[in-house]
């Protein structure tokens, strides 16, 4: 009855492995003692040329393979039973492949070994990598930019600032915007009711362009901006804070009201 069980067992685990979209490996004698066929896929090779003929070595990246070595060691000589890392791999063809490991102790044929998963991590790793390449960019853009750039709550708090912003009003740094200006309304419109306005506006089109209006600085002087916002919202479409850029148009003001006075004259 064991004997038919243990087969029973070996059968299921060998079907399980055959079918699986994650590679199983056994590692014995630094040689492959069976990889299932998505382990040879990720690599580029088919079980038969790596069963018996390759070991770990041939598919780790040489960088790697000091931390990879040393993890399979600690296994086989008991020091640890179990570890999931991560580590770069290369395929037959000489691609780079990030994957992610799972792999335990474990004894074959009377002798330590040891058997786990493996993961090809790859498209989400450069999915990583572009998001954060895409944040640095944007992070760029967003200190450097002439432009003030916002975000701000809908209920009258500044989340984000930017330098230019910070500057356009007088303050010193964006985090003294941050922490001096709590009620948009009151602190940097003129006239609160332009807040509602803006609000209004933004709510019925989703997007505003060319808003004009005054606001005021942080030694109270005031400026004319025009402001480009829109809002942001959840996927309940609760608005989550509004976004925009903001431009001093303070110059081009005084010469339209110039402009006007000497119409008038005429």
């Amino acid at each position: 009855h064991t004997t038919v069980a243990l087969r029973e067992s070996k059968n299921k685990f060998r079907d399980l492995s055959e079918k699986s979209f994650v590679g199983v490996y056994l590692i014995q004698d630094d040689l492959f003692k069976y990889v299932n066929p998505k382990l040879a896929e990720i690599f580029g090779y088919t079980t038969e040329e790596l069963i018996d003929k390759r070991g770990p070595r041939d598919v780790v990246w040489p960088l790697d393979w000091p931390l990879v070595n040393e993890n399979i060691r600690r296994r086989l000589v008991g020091e640890i039973d179990s570890i999931q890392y991560e580590f770069r791999g290369i395929t037959n063809n000489r691609e780079l492949r990030y994957i992610e490991v799972y792999g335990s102790r474990t004894s074959y044929r009377g002798r330590p070994a040891v058997i786990g998963t493996l993961l090809d991590i790859t498209k989400r790793r450069r999915a990583e990598e572009l998001l954060k390449d895409a944040e640095q960019k944007y992070r760029s853009i967003f200190e450097n930019a002439v432009e003030g750039i916002f975000q701000s709550a809908p209920k009258g708090n500044l989340i984000a600032a930017n330098p230019a912003f910070a500057k356009m009003l007088g303050y010193d740094t964006p985090e003294e915007c941050l922490s001096l200006i709590t009620d948009i309304g009151y602190q940097l419109y003129s006239q609160p009711s332009v807040r509602e306005e803006f609000i209004q506006q933004v709510e019925d089109s989703g997007l505003l362009k060319g808003f004009e209006c005054e606001l005021c600085k942080k030694n109270g002087d005031t400026i004319w901006v025009s402001m480009n916002a829109r809002r942001v919202h959840d996927a309940d479409k609760k608005v989550l804070y509004y976004e925009g850029t903001l431009e001093d148009i303070t110059e081009k003001k005084k010469v339209e009201q110039e402009l006007n006075r000497l119409h008038q004259f005429n």
